[in-house]
């Protein structure tokens, strides 16, 4: 037993059995409308959101740190939750890659 979150709405549920309703899914609904939707693009790479991220710092903050914190800049906001999930997707697949490539070898 587990309590999971919907990939499709976002709602947390508990998940007894591991066969139903599909994994990541709280519901036969939220299972069918997620096979409706576009697959979803790739993230930009990380490294050019870190340039956007210090091209940004320089002219709005006149800073060439990374590391400053800016709490009141939503752009910062913004292009810091980017650079996030961009090393997330990119790491996981790498990973993949090379756990594909051990399997085969």
């Amino acid at each position: 037993m587990a309590v999971c979150k919907c990939g499709n709405c976002g709602l947390y549920f508990w998940r007894f059995r591991r066969d139903w309703p599909p994994k990541g899914m709280c519901s036969f609904a939220c299972n069918e409308q997620s096979k409706k939707l576009e697959p979803k693009t790739p993230p930009d790479q990380p490294q050019n959101i870190l340039l956007v991220m210090y091209a940004h710092r320089r002219l709005a903050h006149n800073s060439s740190s990374i590391l400053a914190w800016f709490p009141d800049c939503e752009e910062c906001e913004r292009l810091e939750a980017s650079y996030s999930g961009s090393l997330q997707y990119h790491y996981a697949e790498e990973f993949r890659k090379i756990a594909e490539n051990a399997r085969t070898e």
